[in-house]
């Protein structure tokens, strides 16, 4: 009987630890990261997939964690044009200049939502002329990370 009671216990014990991932979505139409569940997006990494002709990247990646008050709960939608300032930013490894970060035209860009010991959720967007995102390999939420071989979301 004892026996029993303690494979329930575990076996509860391993269900309440289930670990949510980081999954994202973009919304085209807002130009918003959204998180997809209730993990508040709390560590994101964008890299600009683009290479000038020497082979080095057209510009260093950014990084974006939270650092704000404990107190303040934490987005789970980024608008990168209007960073709240809880957020620290940093640019290649040094701070960035503003609230706004606004994409490079004609680019793709790689971006990763990680942290708290789960696996990094990878998603990526394309620009058009204008720097404003117009296609991505997650506009909606329940697709798979590009890390697990997931392709373009074609719907």
């Amino acid at each position: 009987m004892i026996k029993y009671i303690c494979i329930v216990f575990v076996s509860l014990v391993f269900l309440g630890c289930k670990r949510q991932n980081h999954e994202l979505s973009f919304d085209i139409q807002r130009q918003v990261l959204s998180s997809c569940n209730s993990n508040p997006i709390d560590r994101l990494s964008i890299e600009n997939d683009s290479i000038k002709s020497n082979n080095f990247a057209v510009e260093a990646g950014l990084l974006i964690y939270w650092n704000g008050d404990t107190n303040v709960k934490i987005p789970n939608e980024l608008n990168l044009s209007n960073i709240p300032s809880g957020y620290i930013i940093r640019q290649g490894g040094r701070d960035y200049k503003g609230r706004k970060y606004i994409f490079k035209p004609n680019s793709s860009y790689t971006i990763e939502k990680y942290g708290s010991g789960r696996a990094g959720f990878y998603l990526r967007v394309w620009t058009d002329s204008l720097g404003r995102v117009f296609k991505t390999t997650h506009p909606k939420c329940g697709l798979k990370s590009l890390g697990s071989g997931e392709e373009m979301y074609q719907g």
